[in-house]
């Protein structure tokens, strides 16, 4: 893709726009802490709009949130609006961020209200949970990445089964300041796409909508908003989208109704009739208890469609095994990268944001049957690709099958596996974490000091990894370390 200059970013840095001397990683995190600076300055010129300089030269104040964000250009250059914050800043965000995390995740009462017109939580969201929601993308993203590469079904970034020649389309509902969508849009162009981007987004907040625009197009994406949305009331925009986003959405959805998750899948229906064949259906929701198992159990509704398949981060395809239990969950978290403004917070809230936490999905959209009626996306998966071992590949058990079978074509290996617990450890000093994989769940332990060579990285295990495991123990609560057991990590290791 041709690189992009945004001199209203700064300083005549490359914006947004692709940087060949980068790793993907690296471009992903430099369009973080470039992000970081727009949104500084956006929230210092929410908080003092008569401070603005107009295109013109002039100070005035302006109430049309659209052409008042047109003319920021000037202001934007500065290096004194797009700087670290000061301590009195500090003071002022923190204040309408706890009104934010109670109203959402505490006593909720902000759910269901337009709570991003007011424009001091919309400039404290655009600080905080912007990035937040950028980062569980990410973390969702890198999942589909690493397990379409190694099950041979993309290259490195190439995710999406797009229409050629035609502009990648995204449609966030429920948008906000569309952090969601620019963060696929990013991750996309990270990766090499040089393939155009539209995004559609709509929210009942027309100021959220307005600053999503302006953020987009700061890095070079077309945009069209539909402010005054309602989810549930007004229609969908219609049309045929490569990526549909829900970002932090269904949740907030007929909160109080006890057919609430009747409602939502009935919502998500029509949503997926927007949704391209080889499309992504990105849901986020918050990791909280009940936010958590309701997504589980729509998890589990939209796993009934034939037409979708889960690509993250489930490799179990029939009913959650979380649900079994009244007190139970399960989400995914990430150790991602957060500009310094979006810790510096998360600090003085005493949060710990070294953990990115979300329950959330990715489902890919089937196409259409290939001539012979077969699916272009059969049913079952290669457990581990041929030369992993030396061996012919295994096929991953129907998930009606015990969780730990006791014969197999190759019973030196299970798998793949994700790690959906910390690491907890009992009173025999051994310990063990939850891995859910094709057949359900299943415990893996060991004890330090047994001297295996795989205990290292089996110490070195985080939830939400994905893992194959060679030739281990088998004990009456599980699986365990042995002196012949290897640990494959899909994302980290080599094992084509």
């Amino acid at each position: 893709m041709t690189d992009r200059i945004h001199k209203s970013m700064g300083n005549g840095d490359h914006c947004m726009g692709k940087n060949t001397q980068q790793t993907n990683v690296p471009l992903f995190q430099r369009a973080t802490g470039r992000w970081e600076g727009l949104c500084r300055a956006i929230w210092r010129a929410l908080r003092e709009p008569h401070r603005v300089r107009y295109t013109s030269g002039e100070h005035r104040s302006h109430n049309d949130m659209a052409d008042w964000l047109g003319s920021l250009q000037n202001t934007l250059r500065s290096r004194q609006w797009q700087g670290p914050l000061t301590p009195i800043e500090i003071e002022a965000v923190q204040k309408d961020l706890l009104t934010l995390q109670r109203g959402l995740t505490g006593n909720r009462d902000l759910v269901g209200r337009s709570y991003m017109q007011e424009r001091a939580l919309l400039g404290s969201y655009l600080l905080f949970y912007w990035f937040i929601s950028r980062a569980q993308v990410e973390g969702m993203l890198n999942m589909v990445e690493a397990r379409k590469a190694w099950e041979n079904e993309a290259t490195s970034g190439n995710i999406l089964k797009t229409v050629p020649s035609e502009p990648i389309r995204i449609l966030d509902v429920g948008a906000g300041p569309a952090p969601g969508s620019i963060a696929v849009a990013d991750w996309l162009r990270s990766r090499g796409s040089d393939t155009p981007i539209h995004i559609t987004a709509c929210d009942r907040s027309s100021e959220a909508v307005e600053i999503g625009a302006f953020l987009a197009q700061q890095a070079g994406y077309t945009y069209q908003g539909v402010p005054l949305w309602k989810a549930g009331e007004d229609p969908l925009p219609q049309g045929q989208y490569d990526v549909v986003f829900l970002g932090h959405v269904l949740n907030e959805l007929w909160p109080d109704r006890e057919d609430r998750i009747d409602r939502r899948f009935a919502f998500l229906m029509g949503v997926l009739s927007l949704l391209r064949g080889g499309g992504l259906l990105i849901i986020l929701e918050p990791a909280t208890m009940t936010s958590s198992r309701e997504a589980l159990a729509l998890r589990d509704r939209l796993l009934t469609i034939d037409t979708l398949e889960i690509w993250a981060p489930c490799f179990y395809t029939a009913s959650c095994p979380a649900l079994t239990g009244s007190n139970q969950t399960c989400h995914s978290h990430f150790r991602s990268f957060l500009p310094s403004t979006t810790r510096l917070l998360a600090q003085r809230l005493g949060l710990n944001k070294d953990l990115i936490k979300t329950t959330a999905f990715v489902f890919q959209k089937k196409e259409l049957l290939l001539d012979d009626g077969k699916d272009l996306f059969p049913d079952t998966v290669t457990a581990i690709k041929k030369g992993a071992t030396g061996k012919e590949a295994t096929q991953i058990p129907d998930p009606g099958a015990p969780p730990l079978p006791t014969t197999t074509k190759d019973p030196t290996l299970l798998g793949p596996f994700r790690v959906v617990s910390e690491p907890m450890l009992n009173k025999a000093g051994r310990t063990r974490f939850i891995l859910c994989g094709p057949s359900g769940r299943v415990a893996f332990s060991a004890k330090r000091g047994e001297g295996y060579p795989a205990e290292k990285p089996f110490f070195s295990l985080d939830r939400s990894d994905s893992i194959l495991i060679v030739n281990p123990m088998q004990r009456d609560q599980g699986l365990a370390l042995g002196a012949e057991t290897k640990i494959l990590n899909i994302a980290k290791d080599s094992i084509a």
